[in-house]
């Protein structure tokens, strides 16, 4: 992976997981959704079929580290940290505009190169359903009510657990593992955008990238 990036790009990142969420939530979910730059929440929104269920929304967005090297592939634990700092503003945003507090985790899984000898190797020996072939980049969106993330933690859910010492919070667990268990709770609600191809050439560099002559007709979205 390309480790040269804008200075820029962490914030831009960051905007991006807020607006896929906002998208997420205001067309796939039929909810009135809005942007908000406020300590503790990102967006608010509220159930166009009833009003009185408002949240706070609490954007967090990572990208998952691979490393490939020629002669082993490390992966970063796949689990995201919501720390005490980040559970104290966001029931402080909510409690003050009198909304449910609400956590979305965006995920990005880069690809792996499918020939290289190490990855071959495991892809044959591992047995796991849910074993991610990294085959391609994904993108997971993780949202749950905050109330949920603790109840799950009472329960004793392998997938949210308490983080012991600092930075506390919780540790919300996508490992291979745990992701058949995190589909069937209810209570998560999961996205997965999946990219067939991610290719580094940029079109605009290319020769006559555009074929002005195709009959193809553009249908916009009304």
């Amino acid at each position: 992976m390309n480790t040269n990036r804008d200075p820029r790009w962490s914030k831009q990142f960051g905007d991006f997981g807020e607006q896929l969420v906002m998208y997420l939530i205001g067309r796939q979910k039929n909810m009135k959704v809005a942007l908000v730059d406020h300590a503790g929440a990102d967006l608010i929104a509220s159930d166009l079929g009833n009003k009185n269920n408002r949240y706070a929304i609490s954007v967090k967005s990572h990208t998952l580290n691979i490393k490939v090297e020629e002669e082993k592939i490390g992966i970063e634990s796949k689990l995201y940290n919501f720390d005490a700092h980040n559970i104290e503003q966001l029931k402080n945003f909510a409690e003050n505009f009198s909304l449910e507090p609400v956590v979305s985790i965006v995920i990005v899984q880069p690809e792996i190169p499918q020939d290289h000898p190490v990855w071959r190797e495991k892809l044959k020996n591992n047995k796991n359903e849910y074993f991610e072939k990294h085959d391609k980049l994904v993108i997971d969106v993780f949202t749950f009510l905050l109330k949920d993330a603790e109840d799950m933690i009472k329960e004793g859910k392998r997938y949210c657990t308490p983080r012991k010492g600092a930075p506390g919070g919780f540790n919300f667990k996508f490992e291979n593992a745990y992701f058949k268990d995190v589909l069937a709770d209810k209570r998560i609600d999961h996205t997965r955008l999946s990219f067939n191809t991610i290719e580094y050439k940029r079109v605009w560099d290319a020769e006559n990238p555009m074929d002005l002559s195709s009959p193809e007709e553009l249908n916009w979205e009304e």
